[in-house]
């Protein structure tokens, strides 16, 4: 049997590939789509591809298979992400050329009709290098998916990164809102990819993830969420405990919630005083987050693409950190949010957190209602799982 006519057997309808490293954002919007694609075309079959350890917590009780790749694991110094090992005791030089076989491997096995790729054409490490020669000359279409703003990313930009998505890619989603991001960002994509960039508005997982667990009654003054720690987070912390100490007299509950399970001893210990206030309760990171947010007053986490997608989505009055990051994405960010006048958003800067601001910022949110006129496209999962359903039908 030729290699055209395998493909034509593909037993698999949607393979979604989501990079993993530093944060959550990539594998976030990755398991919205793909709940979304569950939800609203169950006769597909869709599995996601990751390595973040978390993914079944980012799914839920939705109905979505998922394959674990052996994680990256990094660290930010001076702005920029640095590779350190994980459990695989393997540098990323050479875990990398480890998972390029895996995912060739799992290719070749589920042959899928259509795979969606975040953010970079060749993957992290061009890590989907072999995928791509694999699948070439066969009926396999290849979509990337970009946020809203793609952030000053060399590999992104670079001319290596057009020439594998005119290679390979038959299609670019831009996960923004033009009415809020206006045309510049579409522009520079068309640019470099050479190829009109299709608009689906924001993926929100906290949008998405209603449809797939129950409510609860709950009772929250607030959420401070550290979805992963960076230099700044714990003096973050620090500061937010002596706001809470000096203005904790009547106050209602907080939840904390953070990844636990990866502190070290030290950040662990001081985490641990903070919930010896009477008022402040710690908590793994997971899918109780979205039912609390829709009941608490107010919000303090960092800005990035998916925690500013919940805020907009639960129209919750918030405080967000913009972390010191070599990209400025968070920071260009939260600038076109504010811009576009929403008020749910008052940002400070992880460097050089003062504690007096932070207090300031705290009062200000608390003293706003949720805004019900958020007029923001947030509908990207379900455009997204529509627009590759569609593509299959072609």
């Amino acid at each position: 049997m030729t290699h055209q006519r395998l493909y034509d057997k593909a037993r698999l309808d949607i393979l979604i590939y989501a990079q993993d490293g530093r944060g959550v954002g990539h594998v976030s919007r990755s398991a919205a789509i793909a709940m979304a694609l569950r939800r609203l075309y169950p006769q597909l079959k869709v599995i996601l591809l990751t390595g973040y350890r978390e993914t079944q917590m980012l799914l839920g009780e939705s109905s979505v298979d998922w394959i674990k790749l052996p994680a990256y694991e990094t660290h930010i110094i001076e702005g920029k992400a640095k590779g350190k090992l994980g459990d695989t005791n393997l540098k990323n030089c050479y875990l990398g050329p480890a998972r390029e076989y895996l995912i060739e491997s799992i290719m070749r096995e589920f042959k899928p009709r259509c795979v969606l790729v975040d953010h970079l054409p060749g993957g992290r490490r061009d890590e989907l290098n072999l995928a791509h020669l694999l699948t070439h000359g066969t009926s396999t279409k290849w979509v990337l998916g970009v946020r809203g703003i793609p952030g000053k990313d060399n590999s992104f930009w670079s001319n290596r990164s057009s020439r594998i998505y005119n290679k390979s890619y038959s299609a670019l989603l831009w996960y923004g809102d033009r009415n809020v991001l206006g045309d510049a960002y579409q522009s520079v994509l068309e640019e470099h990819f050479t190829t009109k960039p299709y608009a689906t508005g924001y993926v929100s997982r906290c949008k998405e993830i209603v449809h797939w667990q129950q409510s609860y009654n709950t009772d929250l003054e607030g959420i401070l969420s550290i979805p992963w720690f960076s230099a700044g987070s714990m003096h973050l912390l620090e500061e937010f405990c002596k706001y809470m100490q000096e203005n904790g007299e009547g106050r209602g509950k907080w939840v904390i919630y953070t990844k636990i399970a990866e502190l070290g001893r030290n950040d662990l210990m001081q985490l641990k005083e903070i919930e010896k206030l009477p008022h402040c309760t710690l908590k793994q990171i997971s899918n109780h987050y979205f039912n609390d947010l829709h009941k608490a007053g107010i919000l303090i986490t960092y800005a990035g693409y998916n925690s500013l997608s919940d805020i907009l989505a639960a129209k919750i009055p918030a405080v967000v950190i913009t972390r010191k990051l070599n990209d400025q994405e968070q920071d260009d960010h939260v600038t076109q949010l504010q811009k576009n006048g929403s008020s749910l958003i008052y940002s400070l800067p992880e460097d050089g957190l003062d504690g007096d601001k932070l207090a300031s910022a705290i009062d200000t949110q608390l003293s706003k209602k949720r805004n019900e006129s958020v007029t923001i496209d947030l509908n990207g999962a379900e455009s997204t799982a529509s627009f590759l359903a569609s593509l299959l039908e072609k």
